[in-house]
């Protein structure tokens, strides 16, 4: 049996704004990813406003604990239910093997910074995965606005155009009872209605699971999905 959370706060309820999308096959009809399912060690990340914006874990979710990434090309519905229209992305998490952790970091000449890191500890058939990630790649630019259908320069801004990452993750494996928790957030900037704001997409992602293996080839596991969006 497993049940899910997932929550979602949105800055501004328009389109065209500063989105991490992914399309497959050239399938992007509409402004988010709602026709490619994320999923995260197999089980659905939706929000229930839009069902496919996934743009905070595309840019802030913890990289070093991801050990591959499964991409299934084509509807997939059938199998995976709602939003894999045109496709599935898959991200599978390292399994726990022994205790360690790790920290890794990086710098730019602007004054960029950002840091991942990890823990793992294993104790008979207990296994625990905490990272965390943070960053901020934000940069300078020179914009110029000009008078609405023409080319007629108004005034240029010096701007400083924010790329921040905030993510982090957990996963306790307890005998088949799996807890995976993840919280994702990216701030960023964007044109809306012909001005500049800013976005700011914070997801909560928690799952609660529990599979068995009935005979040798099966294994069998329940799924409920709970969603709230703010």
């Amino acid at each position: 049996m497993c049940f899910s959370a997932c929550r979602v706060w949105r800055s501004q309820p328009a389109f065209f704004q500063d989105r991490s999308i992914i399309s497959v096959r050239g399938d992007q009809f509409k402004v988010t990813s709602g026709h490619v399912l994320l999923l995260l060690n197999g089980r659905p990340v939706r929000e229930s406003m839009e069902g496919g914006v996934t743009s905070e874990m595309f840019e802030s979710f913890p990289i070093g604990i991801i050990e591959r990434i499964e991409v299934v090309r084509g509807p997939g519905s059938v199998l995976y239910g709602s939003n894999a229209f045109s496709g599935i992305i898959n991200i599978i998490t390292k399994d726990v093997e022994k205790l360690g952790g790790s920290v890794s970091g990086l710098g730019g000449i602007k004054g960029e910074w950002g840091t991942n890191g990890d823990f793992r500890l294993k104790s008979g058939d207990l296994k625990v995965l905490i990272a965390g990630r943070m960053a901020d790649q934000s940069w300078d630019t020179r914009y110029t606005q000009s008078v609405p259908n023409t080319m007629i320069p108004m005034k240029t801004l010096n701007l400083t155009i924010p790329d921040e990452q905030l993510g982090s993750y957990a996963n306790i494996d307890y005998k088949g009872l799996k807890i995976q928790s993840s919280y994702d957030r990216w701030r960023s900037q964007c044109f809306l209605r012909g001005n500049l704001t800013q976005t700011v997409w914070t997801k909560f992602f928690n799952d609660v699971g529990y599979s068995m293996d009935v005979v040798k080839n099966w294994n069998m596991g329940l799924m409920s999905l709970i969603q709230n969006q703010h």
